[in-house]
């Protein structure tokens, strides 16, 4: 029972940091692969930011049929839009269709989350 506790304990505590942080998870449909797997079998860690720079990788939403959200990165920037590189062509996104900055990608984890539809 004590290392139930212990575990949910651990979870909540993890859970608040990340919300402390600004931290964000989520689970791309597409991408840019690494070198460790395709995009859509990863979980990215993400954080929103106010300045977008040329080179970031990004986590965007283009508005294309359930390829949403993308692995990217930042190719220019200006004004309200950017242009970002995916998996197969540079697209025009505008910049709140940015989620935000990827800190980190997990591979493999996204697999778990394909089987169930998310």
């Amino acid at each position: 029972m004590r290392r139930w506790v212990n575990t949910v304990a651990a979870v909540l505590l993890l859970v608040v940091l990340f919300l402390m942080l600004g931290l964000r998870i989520g689970h791309p449909k597409s991408g840019l692969n690494s070198a460790v797997g395709s995009a859509k079998t990863a979980v990215v860690i993400y954080k929103h930011v106010d300045t977008i720079e040329v080179g970031q990788r990004l986590l965007v939403n283009t508005g294309g049929t359930n390829m949403d959200p993308v692995v990217s990165i930042a190719k220019a920037v200006s004004g309200d839009t950017v242009d970002v590189q995916t998996e197969r062509m540079v697209v025009q996104v505008t910049k709140e269709n940015v989620k935000g900055r990827i800190v980190a990608l997990l591979p493999f984890i996204g697999g778990i989350f394909s089987v169930f539809g998310l």
